[in-house]
């Protein structure tokens, strides 16, 4: 049997912890360590336990929230890191991606959504919720990206993220599956990534749409 995922949590609201504690415990492979108040009070606690998945409230100081996902990420631990958002334009999700975190997650999503993402990060993926995604990929347009992208790769990725199927993309936009291959195909390319996934991560990091 595969050993449980161990689990650190940092927030302010200790009402928010005893919710997060409740989920989790509903679960067999999940293991909560402990609980945090603030960014300073973790960095000893977090460290000590070594816990594989770090939930961390975007609350407790945007500048400070960066400098600790960056030293959080230096240690030999390397934990894994997940930000908890209170609202979708809450925190740059380039920003906090590129200083280490492994994903971000809103307050507000349902908690199998906490479950699915814990598993996720702790099994080496990347996890960002589908409002994130649909808000950022409305309103961070990078400029060379544009320059790359058509905008039939725009609506294709857009679909993506919201996780239409090739099916279904095909017949939202009038084309072949065949030809929605095709332009698949070329966004990766273009996003240097190897899969739908992947290239939503990265729409999410450069700011695509």
């Amino acid at each position: 049997m595969a050993s449980a995922i161990r689990v650190y949590i940092v927030d302010s609201r200790p009402v928010f912890c005893l919710g997060i504690q409740t989920v989790l415990e509903t679960t067999t492979d999940l293991q909560l360590l402990g609980t945090a108040t603030s960014l300073e009070q973790s960095c000893s606690w977090a460290t000590n336990l070594s816990p594989d998945v770090l939930l961390v409230d975007a609350n407790l100081s945007h500048d400070s929230l960066l400098e600790t996902i960056s030293a959080w990420k230096q240690k030999p631990q390397s934990h894994k890191i997940l930000v908890m958002l209170t609202h979708p334009h809450q925190v740059c999700l380039r920003q906090v991606t590129d200083q280490g975190a492994n994903g971000c997650i809103l307050k507000t999503d349902a908690p199998q959504r906490f479950i699915e993402a814990i598993r996720t990060i702790a099994d080496g993926g990347r996890w960002f919720s589908r409002q994130l995604m649909q808000e950022t990929m409305q309103t961070q347009l990078k400029p060379m990206a544009q320059l790359q992208l058509t905008e039939q790769d725009k609506l294709i990725l857009q679909l993506i993220c919201v996780e239409k199927s090739n099916h279904e993309i095909a017949e939202t936009l009038h084309l072949s599956e065949r030809t929605v291959c095709r332009y698949l195909e070329e966004i990766y390319a273009k996003l240097g990534v190897r899969t739908r996934v992947g290239a939503a991560v990265q729409a999410i990091k450069q700011g695509l749409a």
